[in-house]
């Protein structure tokens, strides 16, 4: 009897063992979201941008849908890899643009701000889905803005753009020539890049732990500690490279580089900027320009966004 229980503690030992191995081997997990242009469109007039969704292996790529304008990371999926949070403009394309919701697959497009006179831009994912953060842009002034998915409260945090809400409860966010951050309730502001940058930074995003945050910087891709210490260059080349984007589990950053023939690929480094490769090595990314938006895993996530289309349009409601 001692025998066969021996057994089974061994037999389970080994499983759980080898669970463990495989989800800190799998940064190759989940969906990575980009856009970019069609190049195959026979009018570069009318040629459209457009949302794209592949398995991070570079199988199943998908053209999800088509937008009438291209925003700077205006592009996030939701944590349960269910949604797609979206920058676009309505209508024809003019006047200013919206932040809207659709389902992973293209359908059931929803506007969720629709004003009329107000540019919304550069929407966020709060770690449990409920609320979304996003730039208010009134032309004069730029405002961080967080609200609430359900009950559609828009709260205004801080001055700035660019923001980045990570696992710990902190927004990232440009403002006045650095990177800061503060708590969710827009409280405790805090500048991280007291040094200053070389350039305006962009695509800054928080690791998945929350310890680092990378950005694109003058066409290279930098680091730094969550304080805001450690700057460092991880590419530090003469090629254009720019987009980063963290693996889920946060052994790897990918990002698009035109270091190879002077076209957009897909590449991934060790967050020390050691070990580039292309992560996707056949035709298929030839066919797009596009712009690395976003990387998400929703394995053992027990997360589950709002259905939205069962909510009315947010459109001019009070900011408190």
């Amino acid at each position: 009897m001692k025998g066969i229980f021996s057994c089974f503690l061994c037999v389970f030992f080994i499983i759980a063992l080898m669970a463990s191995v495989a989800y800190s081997e799998s940064w190759w997990e989940g969906k990575i979201l980009l856009s970019g242009e069609v190049r195959e469109w026979k009018d570069p007039v009318t040629r459209p941008v457009s949302l794209f969704i592949m398995d991070a292996d570079g199988s199943n790529f998908t053209r999800i849908c088509d937008l009438n304008a291209l925003f700077v990371k205006g592009y996030a999926l939701s944590p349960d890899c269910q949604k797609v949070l979206f920058c676009d403009k309505p209508g024809k394309g003019e006047g200013p643009g919206d932040i809207y919701i659709m389902d992973i697959n293209g359908r059931n497009k929803m506007n969720l701000t629709n004003t009329e006179f107000i540019h919304e831009y550069c929407p966020c994912w709060s770690p449990d889905g409920r609320q979304i953060v996003y730039v208010e842009d009134r032309l004069v002034e730029k405002w961080i803005c967080v609200s609430d998915l359900l009950n559609r409260n828009v709260k205004k945090l801080h001055e700035g753009t660019l923001p980045d809400w990570s696992s710990k409860g902190k927004i990232l966010f440009y403002f006045n020539g650095n990177i800061w951050k503060m708590n969710a309730d827009g409280s405790e502001p805090v500048k991280l890049t007291r040094a200053g940058l070389p350039d305006h930074p962009w695509y800054i995003r928080w690791s998945p732990d929350g310890s680092s945050i990378v950005f694109e910087c003058n066409d290279d891709i930098y680091i730094i500690d969550e304080n805001g210490g450690n700057l460092r260059n991880l590419t530090n080349s003469n090629f254009v490279e720019g987009t980063p984007c963290w693996s889920p589990n946060g052994e790897k950053i990918a990002f698009i580089s035109l270091r190879q023939d002077g076209k957009s690929h897909l590449y991934i480094m060790n967050p020390d900027g050691s070990n580039i490769e292309r992560l996707i090595k056949d035709d298929m990314e030839e066919r797009e320009t596009k712009c690395l938006e976003d990387w998400r895993s929703a394995v053992n996530s027990s997360i589950r966004v709002m259905d939205t289309s069962k909510t009315s349009t947010w459109g001019r409601i009070k900011v408190k």
